[in-house]
């Protein structure tokens, strides 16, 4: 029988807390979370990449925890030529807040495998440039928005009882015309915990 694909991340998050050596201690603490990467659309028109920003503070009970934060995944482009000659530069720009949960599960000494999930409350302000003409034009189109969602897994080193470096791959959910399904964003991220 074939099973539903959405059980197997259950399912190995499971397993990994079955498989946890009992000499790591589960720790209660605040953290904050800084990442900085690369995101990427996939699929046209916006076929197109751009640097992304991240921060989240949350508080992280054992190897669980809750956070909130902000992502700017960045500026992406797509171009156009008209039949008049002109090119046209379509910009959109998307960032937003986002609230969800998160597992931190270490698997050798200083060495720790993370995933995360939740709501994203996204928007996009969008804009197009004509050039190829005798003078310019810049158009402000309206404002989209909408709620959807995120998620991602991550690894890292701890490089003291506080501090932590890793990489994490996230994907977020954009659903409005004309964007894709979901954004990739590749990071390198840093985490503070509080004592």
């Amino acid at each position: 029988m074939k099973r539903p694909a959405h059980l197997w991340p259950v399912a190995a998050a499971c397993l990994c807390l079955f498989l946890l050596p009992a000499a790591h201690a589960a720790q209660t603490h605040g953290f904050a979370d800084v990442r900085l990467g690369k995101a990427s659309i996939p699929d046209e028109p916006f076929k197109d990449s751009a640097t992304n920003l991240g921060v989240s503070f949350g508080y992280r009970i054992g190897y669980f925890g809750f956070d909130v934060g902000y992502t700017r995944l960045g500026g992406f482009a797509a171009y156009d030529k008209l039949p008049s000659g002109a090119e046209v530069d379509n910009i959109a720009s998307i960032a937003g807040w986002t609230a969800g949960l998160n597992l931190r599960l270490p698997v050798a000494e200083r060495i720790y495998v993370s995933a995360r999930g939740g709501a994203f409350g996204w928007k996009a302000d969008r804009y197009s440039v004509a050039t190829g003409t005798h003078s310019p034009r810049l158009q402000v189109l309206p404002r989209q928005s909408g709620r959807d969602w995120y998620g991602g897994v991550g690894a890292g080193y701890d490089l003291n009882a506080l501090t932590s470096i890793g990489v994490t791959v996230d994907r977020y959910k954009v659903s409005a015309s004309p964007f894709p399904a979901t954004i990739t964003a590749y990071s390198l991220n840093l985490e503070y915990r509080t004592p």
